[in-house]
């Protein structure tokens, strides 16, 4: 096993303490492609803890396996006890969000991403964006699905709004000598085969219960002055999301019993938005948790990131038929070994 050590940084990126560096005992790590990660980490004491503002978990050849913010680092009983902060509850805040003029897909997460930095100031580091991927491979920027407006708004949420539409995720680099935090957005774009068979007593949980068809109307339509602008989408089996006019030639995909919600709005476009937003929400409503400590568990050490998702296959050996295609939600690990990773969305707070 690799020995780790923690290093405790003010918020110059400063380390601090007498040794620098202190041998850890115990430590989990949990990366999270649509929540918050977190860090817990047992070790050495160290002598002080005024100042502590990141907390960084580094290999013995130094290698830095994590760094977040410290959080309220406590030293007793002979050691130091780290609940470490995801660095990305930054994105955690209110803003002024403006939607009305964004044209592409890297032109709204750059704009969602520059929220914290033109809202508010002394944030204790230098803030870089990179949409790089999102510039080299364009994604189809989706029109029905955002409201044009103006509001306050949650950014991390209207973030996760958008993952949920594009298939990406946002990571957080943060640069020790730079002093610089970078979002960087991702794509979910690399994809594995995974058998369940293959995998003792996986862990497996399904959600028929959402929200899978919308339908969409302008107040007119509610009123009884007008038949027109009334548009249904439908949440299919495959996690795709149709039209009414496109359901037609996918009706074995359409799912049964249909779970329905209504929108609203003067505008119809604001109604059609947030029908789509709600579906789009309800995708990958499963769960299935593998471990390493599997018969097949060496599989899973290509998923080295959260850029992957999985077509899992069912118990039936004869059936060739995908089970479900779900993306990375989790990878966890500890200084014990253990390495599971976990796919799906199921869980209501990822959205939160």
């Amino acid at each position: 096993m690799v020995e780790l050590y923690y290093v405790l940084y003010n918020k110059d990126f400063e380390a601090i303490g007498k040794r620098k560096t202190y041998q850890v005992s115990s430590w989990s790590y949990k990366r999270k492609a649509f929540e918050f990660s977190e860090l817990d980490i047992e070790g050495s004491p160290i002598e002080t803890l005024v100042g502590a503002c990141y907390v960084g978990l580094h290999e013995d050849r130094g290698t830095v396996k994590a760094i977040m913010y410290s959080g309220v680092p406590k030293t007793e009983k002979g050691k130091t006890v780290i609940n470490a902060v995801d660095v990305r509850q930054l994105l955690n805040c209110d803003a002024v969000i403006d939607l009305t003029t964004v044209d592409s897909v890297s032109n709204l997460y750059t704009y969602l991403l520059s929220r914290i930095v033109e809202e508010y100031s002394n944030l204790g580091a230098n803030i870089a964006i990179d949409t790089s991927e999102l510039e080299i491979n364009p994604i189809n920027f989706n029109e029905d699905a955002i409201e044009r407006t103006r509001a306050k708004g949650n950014v991390w949420k209207t973030i996760q709004a958008v993952n949920a539409i594009y298939d990406c995720y946002i990571d957080v680099i943060v640069n020790l000598n730079g002093k610089t935090i970078t979002f960087k957005v991702i794509r979910i774009k690399n994809e594995i085969k995974i058998k369940l068979p293959d995998f003792d007593l996986p862990k497996i949980k399904n959600d028929f219960t959402s929200v899978n068809r919308v339908i969409c109307l302008d107040q007119a339509y509610v009123d009884g002055t007008s038949n027109e602008n009334k548009v249904t989408y439908y949440l299919l089996s495959d996690d795709t999301v149709v039209s009414e006019s496109e359901v037609l030639s996918v009706m074995d995909k359409v799912i049964y019993p249909p779970r329905m919600k209504v929108f609203v709005d003067e505008d119809i476009n604001k109604a059609k938005a947030q029908g789509i937003q709600e579906l789009y929400k309800n995708r990958f409503k499963a769960n299935v948790e593998l471990s390493k400590s599997s018969k097949m568990g060496y599989l899973l050490d290509r998923i080295e990131d959260l850029s992957w998702k999985a077509h899992i296959y069912g118990f039936n050996s004869s059936d060739n038929l995908t089970y479900k295609t779900l993306p990375v939600m989790e990878i966890s690990e500890d200084e014990k070994g253990m390495r599971k990773v976990k796919f799906g969305r199921l869980e209501e707070y990822w959205w939160l």
